[in-house]
């Protein structure tokens, strides 16, 4: 994690398997691309606490400084978070643990303020998922461990039917979160797992997000891609646009010769199902070949018995007789948000065909596989750009 200290960037991380944390600092803290760092003399900065089991603790967060002015900091230990508190950044105390799991060991913890509220987030992971709580957190003095009380569900724990507190409900994994400052915002980064044959790398990093409050729930998160991806579009006009489309029964609706990199987005009327019980059924295709018909779908369903993309559910509210449904597709993955991002759902994709992925060839379909009419609005599909952002 990287931590501005007196002005200049120090990285923490840790190293010799769970046996310590280690400081490392920029050669130059003038040069803007920063490509030299080094580790001062008095690492390890954190050696592992006798209390900690040394198969589990690793991963530190970002420090922060409280109002007496020492500094703070958190890791994975089998405990849960163990914090830590410093004077100087350099020589650490282990104060104990800030917030058991119980659930066993959780990697990659992640612990911030929700912006604009007084909230605190704690997020760990573990079993393939990133499970978040939001609490309320309150500063200890002298060598204690802070205080975190959480106000939502339990890590890990089922919110309602099979609805659990999870960034992405797909294979979404590692995230990290970093405070952008001049936008006064929290950005999500994480790591979608896969491999595709022949390929000669594992997963790729998702598309950044932003961390809000649930507007609807006080107790709630919503994950949201960050505006700034309109830059990258190719051209300011989408390349379909449809006000409206009304899909019968089994009806469908093709938008072919699009290409791999696309930001979808639509609005699913829901009324008629919902309240005849019926319930809907909706699937998105993308990546649509049109050599070998192969595609990634994507299946959305409301019903009184739960809303759900594709196995991962969520909760719906009563105000709730659309569906906002929002799609980024990149080359091998896509990226599915539903409600303003509510919740969403990662999904990677190894596609039968990888020389289509050059140039405008695969589609995007809409069908309807309930037994309602489903009215599909402000239906618009952009085209997205590779960023090819260098330092």
């Amino acid at each position: 994690s990287a931590t501005i200290v007196n002005g200049e960037p120090v990285l923490t991380y840790s190293v010799a398997c769970g046996e310590a944390m280690i400081n490392s600092v920029p050669l130059d803290a003038q040069d803007p691309s920063l490509k030299n760092w080094t580790k001062p003399a008095y690492n390890p900065a954190i050696p592992r606490p006798s209390a900690t089991k040394a198969n589990g603790f690793r991963d530190p967060t970002e420090g922060w400084k409280g109002k007496d002015g020492k500094w703070r900091m958190v890791a994975g230990c089998d405990e849960g978070a163990c914090m830590f508190k410093s004077e100087n950044f350099k020589d650490w105390t282990y104060t104990g643990t800030l917030w058991p799991t119980n659930v066993g060991f959780q990697e990659c913890p992640d612990f911030y303020n929700l912006p604009g509220t007084e909230k605190f987030v704690y997020k760990g992971s573990s079993k393939g998922h990133e499970y978040w709580v939001l609490g309320e957190y309150t500063e200890v003095s002298g060598d204690a461990p802070d205080k975190f009380q959480n106000i939502s569900a339990d890590v890990q724990q089922e919110v309602t039917n099979n609805v659990y507190h999870m960034y992405d409900m797909g294979s979404y994994y590692a995230s990290k979160t970093f405070y952008d400052m001049p936008n006064k915002r929290r950005v999500l980064f994480g790591w979608i797992n896969y491999h595709c044959p022949g390929a000669d790398w594992t997963g790729i990093q998702s598309f950044p997000r932003v961390v809000l409050p649930d507007p609807k729930n006080d107790k709630g998160l919503i994950s949201y891609p960050i505006p700034e991806i309109s830059k990258l579009y190719s051209t300011a006009k989408p390349a379909f646009e449809k006000d409206k489309v009304q899909l019968k029964p089994q009806g469908k609706v093709d938008v072919p010769k699009l290409g791999s990199q696309l930001d979808i987005k639509m609005t699913l009327t829901l009324d008629q199902s919902r309240k005849n019980g019926d319930g809907s059924e909706v699937e998105v295709h993308v990546l649509v070949d049109p050599d070998s018909n192969s595609y990634q779908t994507i299946t959305l369903s409301v019903s009184d018995e739960g809303s759900c993309v594709n196995d991962g559910c969520f909760d719906m509210y009563d105000s709730d007789y659309e569906l906002e449904v929002r799609i980024l597709v990149d080359r091998s993955i896509a990226e599915v948000f539903v409600q303003g991002g509510r919740a969403s759902y990662s999904m990677p994709y190894c596609t039968n065909a990888p020389k289509n992925l050059d140039g405008n060839v695969m589609g995007v379909a809409v069908v309807n596989k309930g037994s309602t009419i489903v009215d599909v609005h402000d239906f618009v599909i952009f085209q997205v750009e590779t960023a090819n952002v260098r330092p």
